[in-house]
């Protein structure tokens, strides 16, 4: 798979989250759509990346309310600086660079 210079496009393509519409304007716009298999939980950011970090930065916290723990991931999401989203996004490289080399299979850490 050769990949541009343009614009890259990843999205969840499972089934029920891929609109016709949606793929039709990505293809106006001329960008190129990544397919990664479906529901690969090891080529989706949130799962492999901030999801870890949340679920780290919120152990063992106790909040009295829906609002204070929804306060505490809003504090969390703010104090996040654009090395934890590099990092992600290296991590994503790698990691669908692994699934090309595999034929499109899961690859895990």
């Amino acid at each position: 798979m050769a990949i541009s210079l343009g614009v890259l496009f990843l999205d969840d393509n499972a089934r029920p989250h891929v609109v016709r519409d949606t793929r039709e304007h990505i293809r106006r716009l001329g960008w190129e759509r990544l397919d990664p298999p479906a529901y690969s939980l090891d080529l989706a950011p949130l799962d492999y990346h901030l999801f870890p970090a949340l679920k780290s930065a919120l152990s063992g916290g106790q909040f009295r309310s829906n609002e204070e723990m929804q306060k505490a991931m809003k504090n969390f999401l703010l104090s996040l600086g654009t090395d934890f989203y590099q990092d992600g996004f290296s991590k994503l490289i790698s990691r669908y660079d692994k699934c090309i080399n595999v034929g499109g299979e899961y690859v895990g850490k």
